[in-house]
């Protein structure tokens, strides 16, 4: 949302509002095609408070433990 402006709108009215909304959802998608394409690896995002609090060893939920 920061790197494409999406926070701030240029112009004044729905329509235009509406035009700059759909063509930086574009762009985003397409910077994100890009990355797939070119096996970028996403970023790292942290770890919430509650996922720190379980352990280790522990699985997924609806995954199996063997």
């Amino acid at each position: 949302m920061r790197a494409f402006g999406l926070r701030r709108t240029r112009y004044w009215g729905v329509a235009k509002t509406h035009l700059q909304h759909v063509a930086t959802a574009a762009a985003i998608h397409i910077d994100r095609m890009v990355a797939w394409l070119d096996e970028r690896p996403r970023a790292q995002t942290r770890i919430s408070r509650f996922a720190a609090l379980a352990p280790a060893n522990a699985g997924h939920p609806g995954e199996a433990v063997a």
